[in-house]
């Protein structure tokens, strides 16, 4: 299994360069707060709105696959997609899109956070998923799994506002979880 920092940054993929970096289950609880409770007795850090939307903060509903699924899991920069320069999610979402790769249910953020507790300290992966409606009015909505000096293995939602008029620009050096399609690479 490579870990995200084994791809080559500065070379533009084709559909069959991104291996599966790792492959997790879905499926394995019943719903959100069982998701979260899960969590909290772990000991993971989880942010305030994270907790929200897996409690089914405003009438959403975090919905969890039926039956235990596993799925493949890329990780990858914009750079290796090809984009340069600061760009939106759903740009960057679009772009991977050409090279097999689908955006995430909301089950992978919390089930990667289960499935990935050997992760370097200072390591940040952006989890790509739909727009997230009723929780935040978001331009970017985004799940960040990451292992932080103050908090540890931590779990948490950045939504950055349309209020503020400007929708966040990812770095293209950011790495970011897609899953690979079934028969793609």
């Amino acid at each position: 299994m490579t870990t995200p920092q084994q791809s080559n940054a500065s070379s533009v993929a084709t559909k069959t360069d991104f291996p599966v970096w790792k492959t997790i289950k879905l499926g394995t609880h019943k719903d959100g707060p069982a998701l979260l409770k899960k969590l909290i007795r772990g000991g993971y850090y989880v942010c305030e709105g994270t907790k929200s939307f897996l409690s089914g903060f405003e009438e959403t509903t975090f919905d969890v696959q039926d039956a235990v699924e596993e799925v493949n899991l890329v990780c990858v920069s914009p750079r290796e997609l090809g984009i340069k320069g600061r760009r939106t999610l759903k740009f960057i979402s679009t772009k991977a899109q050409g090279f097999g790769l689908e955006k995430c249910p909301f089950e992978v953020a919390p089930q990667l956070r289960f499935q990935y507790r050997r992760q370097k300290v200072g390591e940040y992966l952006r989890i790509a998923t739909e727009y997230i409606p009723s929780v935040v009015q978001s331009d970017n909505p985004v799940f960040v799994v990451a292992n932080s000096k103050k908090e540890g293995l931590r779990l948490t939602m950045y939504a950055y506002m349309s209020l503020r008029k400007r929708k966040r620009l990812w770095s293209d050096r950011d790495r970011f979880i897609f899953i690979k399609r079934r028969g793609s690479g």
